[in-house]
């Protein structure tokens, strides 16, 4: 059967002066099937063209709607979005199932550096009264220059000694405090 409202709408084009051939084009331009056009066309022009109703009639007989095949590449394009979305699925339920345990692990570690900075704080206190002790030794000394001078060389090798040891620990400090730092920032 044909389409009236396309008849009508180029019997309408046709009396305001457009070309029958700009009425096709527009319509097929916005997605009108070819032959429901060029059949509303032979009616709307019936009186101006050689075909019968009968030969349209025909025509429209023939045509038959088709409905657009699913492609492969449609099958295949929405397989592999459920797979992805599966897949994500899986990583966040995944992520959520060991996100704790990263976070344990991460607590404990926490907890060993402070401990490891609480005894390093507790080292160089000692060795600083190990130093304040000896140096008060000097000053209560009741012995010559001479023994003096010896006593405050044996000091100062001392000393040498535990600020290399101090330094040493200072810099294990920093580190674990740089470590600190980043595992906060990591989870903040």
């Amino acid at each position: 059967m044909v389409d009236q409202k396309l008849v009508q709408y180029f019997k309408t084009g046709i009396e305001r002066g457009f070309d029958e051939e700009y009425i096709k084009s527009t319509l097929l331009k916005k997605g009108y099937n070819a032959l429901r056009v060029k059949m509303a066309l032979e009616v709307a022009t019936r009186g101006k063209s050689s075909k019968s109703e009968e030969e349209v009639r025909s025509l429209d007989s023939f045509y038959k709607p088709t409905t657009p095949k699913k492609s492969r590449v449609d099958w295949l394009k929405w397989s592999l979005i459920t797979i992805l979305t599966i897949a994500v699925i899986v990583l966040l339920v995944f992520d959520a199932s060991i996100g704790p345990v990263r976070e344990k692990k991460a607590d404990e570690n926490l907890q060993t550096q402070l401990t490891d900075l609480t005894t390093l704080s507790g080292q160089i206190d000692e060795r600083q009264k190990v130093l304040d002790a000896q140096l008060d030794l000097i000053k209560s000394l009741n012995t010559s220059v001479e023994e003096k001078e010896v006593r405050v060389k044996q000091l100062i090798d001392n000393i040498d000694s535990l600020n290399n040891d101090i330094k040493e620990e200072r810099g294990k400090i920093k580190k674990i405090l740089f470590q600190l730092l980043e595992q906060i920032l990591q989870k903040g």
